[in-house]
């Protein structure tokens, strides 16, 4: 096997070696209620925080927990407080970040959802008003960003009825040694033929 062979290996392996767009989406339906969500998601490059707030009845709530609402289905909302975003934190840039927004009180609510990227700069925004009801439930709407760069996630909104659910964003996840190898190899018999 001569050199450009051995380079072909890991760069034809394509996504088993070199780093692939993977969706990932959680849906909360794998934790019951009312589990506090930190680290649960870790494994996938996110973590989950709140800030912690008193609430007016002085109730110190400092986690974003799984609520189950219409139908038996499970998303989060930080306990007993609005105002207070839920943040979500990745481990490497992420794109296309969407959210399903829930108003569980049947009131009305203005749910956001606010990117930003590695260095704490606010690339994107998104937002609604809860309207009429367009399910027989509740009012549901999806958030959407379609954009890269993404660090970190604040969802938010003005009345305690909000549920985040069915979180989805694109992830790169890092090359692997393999794949990083193989690239050094190709750069090197390509400098070599010059």
């Amino acid at each position: 096997m001569n050199l450009k062979q051995l380079i072909a290996v890991p760069v034809l392996a394509g996504c088993g070696t070199m780093a692939c767009a993977e969706v990932v989406v959680i849906n909360f339906e794998d934790l019951a209620a009312p589990t506090s969500v930190t680290e649960q998601y870790a494994a996938l490059g996110v973590h989950f925080s709140t800030t912690p707030v008193v609430d007016t009845k002085g109730v110190l709530h400092n986690s974003v927990e799984v609520f189950s609402y219409a139908l038996g289905s499970f998303g989060t909302k930080a306990a007993g407080i609005w105002g207070s975003p839920i943040t979500l934190t990745f481990d490497s840039d992420v794109s296309n970040f969407s959210v399903l927004m829930n108003d569980t009180e049947r009131g009305t609510l203005l749910g956001s959802v606010r990117a930003f990227d590695a260095k704490g700069n606010q690339i994107g925004l998104v937002t609604d008003f809860t309207g009429p009801y367009n399910t027989s439930w509740f009012y549901q709407s999806t958030l959407a960003l379609n954009i890269g760069g993404i660090r970190r996630i604040e969802l938010m909104s003005d009345a305690d009825g909000a549920v985040f659910d069915n979180i989805t964003f694109t992830r790169i996840p890092a090359p692997s040694a393999a794949s990083i190898l193989g690239l050094g190899l190709l750069g090197a018999a390509r400098r070599r033929r010059v």
